[in-house]
């Protein structure tokens, strides 16, 4: 959780071994570098996107010295994935509910097709929006 990796970023920042052994900061890089080339692939997969960031800002959380990745940034993103992914959950949900029983017939069935795109436009606006800041993410940590 975000309070835990903060406990540990903290007792990492404490531990004066840790702080003269860059090589654990090369690793920690490392990783990162190895997470980020894993974006490309999943550019258009929205849940992929946001599991892979996730790791990239848990992997972050344990830097000594994080700014050049821009954590704010990061979660920013990470809020538009999370607010996307409810959307998706929502979507299903209601066209489950209005297939499964929602007669056509009904005045409610047209309301929750309704409901459907403004929640399906609200999907496509956040992952607009989080590819947006990824793009200039990803320009800000590689000048």
């Amino acid at each position: 959780t975000k309070k835990e990796l903060s406990k540990i970023g903290f007792l990492i920042k404490q531990e004066q071994a840790v702080k003269d052994a860059p090589a654990l900061n090369l690793k920690i890089i490392s990783a990162i570098d190895k997470l980020l080339e894993k974006l490309a692939g999943h550019f258009r997969q929205p849940h992929q996107l946001r599991k892979t960031l996730k790791s990239v800002y848990y992997e972050i959380s344990l830097l000594v010295n994080k700014e050049k990745y821009q954590p704010e940034l990061l979660h920013s993103i990470l809020d538009d994935l999370g607010s996307w992914q409810d959307h998706e959950v929502l979507s299903a949900r209601l066209r489950h509910f209005r297939k499964d029983y929602m007669p056509k017939s009904f005045d409610e069935h047209a309301v929750l097709k309704e409901m459907e795109a403004i929640t399906n436009d609200k999907k496509k606006s956040l992952v607009q929006s989080a590819r947006k800041k990824i793009k200039h993410w990803l320009k800000a940590i590689y000048k």
